[in-house]
C-alpha cells in the first residue's frame, strides 16, 4: 500500500503544463480498469441525459398527443422526483459495496429504457423518465465522480477528468447513431435495443472492470488480508469528514447553491427548448446540431485541461470560475443572430461542462473530506437536477407569455453573474471554517 501511494504521489508531481499528457498517460497505465469503470459509467448516464431524450421529443408528443408545455410539465415532474430521491438513494453509495449498488442502478436503467418501449399511456411514461432521470443522469454519474474524488488523492483531478471524458464521447458520437437506429426500427423499438446494450453489455463490462481494479477501490487502510471483507463490510471505510447534516448548516454551501443550480438550470432549458431557439434566430436545426462537435471537441479540452489545474492549484481556488465561458456564451447568444454564434455558445458551454466535472467533482472532497462523500455529493447532484428540472418550465412559461429568447438569454446571463459573485464570497470566507 506505500508503493501505490508513493507512485501515486510520484504521478501527481508531474503537473506542468507541457507534461500533463504525460502525466495523463501514466495515471491510465497504472489504474485503467478503474478509471475505465469511470468513463463507462459516465458515457452511459447518456441514456438519461436531456439531449438523448429530447432526441424522441417529436416522436413522444405526438405519440401522446402532448403539447410543447404538457411534455416539458411531466419532463420536469419526473426530473424534479429523481432529485429529490437521489438525495436518499445517492447516500448508499457510503454504506453498500461499489459492484452491488453500481449493478442496481444499471438495472434500474435498463427497466427504465423497457418502460420507454412498452410505455402504454403517460403515467408509464412519466415514471420511465423518472428512472431514466434517476439511474442515468443522476446515480450512474453520481457513482462515477464520487469513486474517482473518494479513491485518489493526489491524481483527483485528473482522475475524474478522465472518466468525465465519458459525456463528450457520447455526446459527439451517439446522436447520429440513436437517429440512425430509430429511423431501422422506430423511435419505441429503439429504446428495447438500448435497455439490451443497458442489461446484456454495459453491466457485466462494469462488474469486469471492478473486479480487474478492486485492489484500488477497497479501502486504503484496510490490510491484504482483510480486503475479501470489505464487499459485506463497506463500514470498515474511513468516515473521516463533514457529515451531511453538518454541510447543510455551513454558510458556505448556502452561498454556492445558487452556483450549483446555475449551469444545469441554464443549459437544460436553452437545450431543452434549442428547436424554438434555432426558430427564432433563423438557423436550420441542423445547423445547430453540428455545433456539438465543436461542443464534444470543448468539453473534451476543458476535462483534461481542468485535471492538472485541480491538480495543482486546488478545485477550490478554481471553483468560482468555471461558469464563466458558458456565461460568455449566453451572453453572446443573446446579443446577435450570427449564425457562427451557435458554435461559439457550444464550445464555451463545452468548456464549463468540461471543466466542472474535475473541479465540482474534486470541490467537495477537498473542503468536506470523503467519509461521506457519497452522502454529500448526492445533495449536491440533486440540487443541480432540481435545477434542469426546473428550466424547461420556466423557459416554456417565459415563452408562452410572449417572452424572447434573447431576453431570456440575458436573464440567464445575469443569474449566472449572481450566482458567480456569491461564490466569490464563500471562497473568501475564512479558511479555518474548512475542515484541515
Amino acid at each position: 500500500m506505500h508503493n501505490r501511494r508513493t507512485q501515486d504521489k510520484r504521478i501527481a508531481d508531474d503537473t506542468d503544463t507541457l507534461l500533463a499528457m504525460f502525466a495523463y498517460l501514466q495515471l491510465l497505465r497504472t489504474y485503467p480498469h478503474f478509471l475505465g469503470f469511470g468513463v463507462l459509467l459516465c458515457a452511459s448516464a447518456s441514456f438519461g441525459q436531456t439531449w438523448f431524450i429530447s432526441l424522441f421529443g417529436g416522436e413522444i408528443r405526438a405519440a401522446f398527443s402532448l403539447s410543447h408545455g404538457d411534455f416539458g410539465a411531466i419532463y420536469s415532474a419526473a426530473t424534479l422526483a429523481s432529485g429529490v430521491s437521489l438525495v436518499w438513494v445517492g447516500r448508499l453509495l457510503d454504506r453498500v459495496a461499489l459492484p452491488r449498488f453500481s449493478s442496481a442502478v444499471f438495472m434500474g436503467l435498463g427497466l427504465a429504457a423497457l418502460g420507454m418501449w412498452y410505455c402504454p399511456n403517460i403515467m408509464v411514461l412519466g415514471l420511465a423518465f423518472f428512472g431514466l432521470r434517476l439511474c442515468g443522469q443522476g446515480l450512474l454519474t453520481h457513482i462515477s465522480v464520487t469513486s474517482m474524488a473518494r479513491y485518489f488523492d493526489a491524481n483527483r483531478g485528473k482522475a475524474i477528468s478522465v472518466a468525465t471524458l465519458g459525456f463528450p464521447l457520447t455526446e459527439t458520437v451517439f446522436p447520429l447513431t440513436v437517429v440512425a437506429v430509430s429511423a431501422v426500427v422506430g423511435w419505441q423499438t429503439s429504446w428495447l435495443v438500448w435497455s439490451l446494450v443497458v442489461l446484456a453489455g454495459l453491466l457485466p463490462l462494469s462488474l469486469y472492470l471492478l473486479q480487474r481494479s478492486q485492489y484500488l477501490w477497497q479501502p486504503l487502510d484496510v490490510s491484504a488480508a482483510q480486503r475479501h471483507t470489505v464487499e459485506t463490510s463497506p463500514s470498515s471505510i474511513s468516515t473521516s469528514g463533514w457529515t451531511r447534516e453538518r454541510v447543510v448548516r455551513d454558510r458556505r454551501f448556502h452561498l454556492v447553491l445558487p452556483y450549483l443550480l446555475a449551469p444545469a438550470f441554464i443549459s437544460t432549458g436553452i437545450m431543452f427548448h434549442q428547436v424554438h431557439l434555432v426558430d427564432s434566430k433563423g438557423w436550420p436545426l441542423e445547423w445547430f446540431a453540428a455545433g456539438f462537435v465543436a461542443y464534444g471537441i470543448a468539453k473534451i479540452v476543458g476535462s483534461l485541461i481542468g485535471g492538472p489545474l485541480v491538480d495543482r492549484y486546488s478545485a477550490r481556488a478554481l471553483f468560482p470560475w468555471f461558469l464563466a465561458p458558458m456565461s460568455l456564451g449566453v451572453l453572446l447568444l443573446g446579443m446577435t443572430d450570427a449564425p457562427l454564434v451557435a458554435f461559439v455558445f457550444l464550445a464555451l458551454t463545452g468548456v464549463t461542462n468540461g471543466l466542472s466535472g474535475p473541479i465540482g467533482g474534486a470541490f467537495w472532497a477537498e473542503v468536506y473530506g470523503t467519509g461521506h462523500l457519497g452522502a454529500i455529493r448526492a445533495l449536491a447532484v440533486a440540487i443541480m437536477v432540481v435545477g434542469s428540472a426546473l428550466s424547461p418550465v420556466v423557459f416554456g412559461s417565459a415563452f408562452d407569455a410572449g417572452i424572447s429568447f434573447s431576453a431570456t438569454l440575458y436573464a440567464s446571463f445575469a443569474i449566472a453573474a449572481g450566482a458567480t459573485a456569491l461564490a466569490l464570497i464563500a471562497m473568501r470566507l475564512p479558511a479555518d471554517e474548512f475542515p484541515g
